[in-house]
């Protein structure tokens, strides 16, 4: 598995494999970070539950925007990807906000 860790004085993070080295970049892998940080910083704001776990929604929202390509570069290319993307898009913000509407 990899661990997040710091290793610069700016704070720049790095996935470190079991091995100790640093593992290749993988656009994949720094998407789903990203996902998980824009997920934290909407948490401490409250803009977000606090209560969803940042890594579950990485990897949920990364595997439902994945399959939508997938599926739509394996079938039908006439379907609205931008339309469906989006929808996709609304249906997971809105679930990710404080039950209280984001005054958490």
């Amino acid at each position: 598995m990899f661990d997040r860790s710091s290793s610069h004085s700016g704070g720049e993070e790095h996935e470190i494999a079991d091995n100790g080295h640093a593992a290749p970049f993988n656009p994949s892998t720094e998407i789903v970070l990203l996902i998980a940080e824009v997920v934290r910083e909407g948490q401490e704001s409250g803009e977000l539950d606090r209560n969803i776990s940042p890594a579950t929604v990485k990897r949920a929202i990364f595997g439902a925007l994945d399959e939508l390509a997938l599926g739509w570069l394996l079938g039908d290319r006439r379907a609205a990807l931008k339309k469906t993307a989006a929808e996709v898009a609304e249906w997971l913000v809105r679930g990710l906000l404080p039950a209280d509407g984001g005054t958490s």
